[in-house]
Order: C-alpha cells, then structure tokens, then sequence
C-alpha cells in the first residue's frame, strides 16, 4: 500500500484538530443519538415492510452537505418538502413532533424504549407512526413506520433545519449509491458482484465492515449521520490501538443518551479499509459500545453503493491512489 510522509505544519495540525473537535459536536450526536436498535422495534416487527416504487430504472436526488451530513428534500404524505438527514448509521426512519403535527399520522403504532446500538442507556418510550408515503424524486416509499423524536433532538442536527432521519431499512429494496463528489444519491434496482476484499466488502451486523487500525482488526459501522472521520471506542484507542498523540477537548459532548467526554488521538499506523489506506489518521476516542464509526469526514472521499439485500458495499475513491493520506 506505501506510505505517505507527513509533511504538514504545525498550523495546519492546529487547524485539523480544530475540525476534528468541531466534528466530535455534531458526529457523535447523531452517531450515538440515532441509531435506531432492531431489537427494541414495536413487539413482532422483524423489519420495515415498505413498498418501493422507482419512478424510473435510475432516480437521482441531489443533497446538500449541511454539518458534513447529506440532506435530501422529500414529500411526506403529500405534503413537503421537508429536510431529512440520509443516515445510514439509523436503522428506522426517525420524525420530529413538529412534522407529526403538520403532516398528522393517526394513532402510534408501538414505541421503542432504546434507540442507540452504542450504549446501554435508555432514552424512551419514543412513538412509532406508520408513514403512508414518502417520495425523494421519483422514488416512493410506502406504508413504513417511522419513530418519532422530540424537537430538541432533531433541532440538535443540521443546522437546527432537519425534519426527520431517512434510515437504511427504506433501501433494503433498492442499490443505494451515495457519490458525495456529485452531491447526489442514486436509487435503482439489481446486485453488487461478489465481495472481492478490495473496494466490495461486506457488510456485517449493524452497517458494519472489516478493517484494520493499526493492524488490529476492528469492525467500522459506515455511518453517513456521523460528520466525524473515523471515531474509536477509547476502549480501544491508546491500548490495543496504538497512538502517538492525544488532544483533551475539555468538554462532554451532549446527546441523546447522555453525555460523552471524547478526545482526539494521532494513531501511530494506518487504517487499512479493503484495498484503501488512511496513513496514521487523527481519529475520535468515544465512550462507546462497538468499535466504531466511519462517517462523512472520510466517506465524502468516496462513492459509496450498499447492496443491503446481498450485505455488501462499494467504495471508490476519487483518485487513482489507494492511499489516503493523512486526516
């Protein structure tokens, strides 16, 4: 894979751990706050039983970047557009109160009591709402639940501008490509060939796919609702994951589930992805219960596609080199 020398200068690290800390704010909220357990779904719900319809082979829907997340325009019910942060770290579909007020969606379903895979802590009971149909471009989602959160979560994303979260099962049907060099998702039927442990992998529990820190093995979940680049369980980062640096953020980050301190550690190796590189990154060290997150900080260099039916996914990096250098 090579190697890449570090070249950079000591304002420019600063500026980079700026960002790194700027994005712990918002990437772990949505990252620990969203991820909708299957697990704690209403009692005999297996999963989303949504009916898609694709106004045509191929639908494109442009996003904007807002906080480093994409954020789609769709109808709902008829009704919109409203803002809906794509999160491929959320299983379900989440709502605000104020979108349940304006669109109305009858009697809740159930409720879920937990709604984050990486904790232990409880934030519910939280409604659930069947949805009757959602449309982003020509795709239509039909009759799906959906878990509603209050105001002060969803206002805590996006730019206070956000009206829900577009969760992965929606596109358990479909090849979801995500190509944030053209702003764009694309929806369409068919399959991903084989993994081939280059730039296919596959994907395991939870959006989770096999990598290497420091040439330990470790399980990333690739999570669009995390603006960070790479985050670390600090179970791992420091012990068996070797670091060279460590930055204190001097703060506890708030979310969903509570507060989290985190900090940022300068790893002292690669993180190896497939075929890809990350040469000694800059990662995040959180409290939490996997091992990790690969979220848009580092994704954006990628189109990734997510063949959710057949557990696999694409990654394409922008250049030809594997190696990413550092973040």
């Amino acid at each position: 894979m090579g190697t890449l020398e570090d070249t950079k200068s000591s304002h420019v690290k600063k500026k980079v751990l700026r960002s790194l800390l700027l994005g712990v704010l918002v990437g772990l909220l949505v990252s620990v706050g969203f991820s909708v357990l299957r697990r704690s779904a209403p009692q005999g719900r297996s999963k989303v039983s949504s009916q898609l319809e694709l106004g045509d082979q191929i639908v494109k829907v442009p996003f904007q970047l807002v906080k480093g997340m994409p954020v789609v325009e769709v109808m709902v019910n008829g009704q919109g557009p409203y803002r809906f942060v794509l999160d491929t770290g959320a299983e379900m579909t989440c709502i605000s109160e104020r979108l349940e007020e304006e669109v109305g969606f009858g009697e809740p379903k159930g409720e879920v009591t937990k709604i984050s895979a990486s904790t232990d802590k409880s934030t519910g009971p939280h409604k659930v709402f069947r949805i009757e149909l959602l449309q982003a471009g020509t795709a239509g989602f039909r009759n799906f639940p959906a878990v509603m959160l209050d105001d002060t979560a969803i206002l805590k994303i996006a730019d206070g501008r956000c009206d829900g979260i577009l969760g992965r099962e929606l596109f358990a049907d479909c090849l979801l490509s995500i190509d944030f060099s053209q702003a764009e998702i694309t929806m369409q039927r068919g399959e991903l060939p084989e993994p081939n442990g280059k730039d296919i992998l596959t994907i395991e529990d939870d959006m989770g796919i096999s990598a290497y820190a420091c040439e330990i093995q470790v399980n990333l979940k690739i999570d669009t609702g995390s603006s960070a680049g790479i985050t670390l369980s600090d179970r791992l980062v420091g012990r068996e994951v070797r670091i060279t640096e460590r930055k204190e953020c001097g703060c506890e980050v708030k979310t969903l589930v509570g507060d989290l301190r985190v900090w940022a550690a300068r790893l002292d190796g690669d993180v190896d992805v497939g075929k890809y590189s990350i040469k000694t990154p800059w990662v995040h060290a959180a409290p939490i219960n996997v091992d990790g997150f690969i979220g848009t900080g580092m994704l954006k260099r990628f189109a990734i596609t997510i063949d959710q039916k057949n557990k696999r996914v694409r990654l394409r990096y922008a250049s030809q080199s594997q190696d990413i250098g550092s973040e």
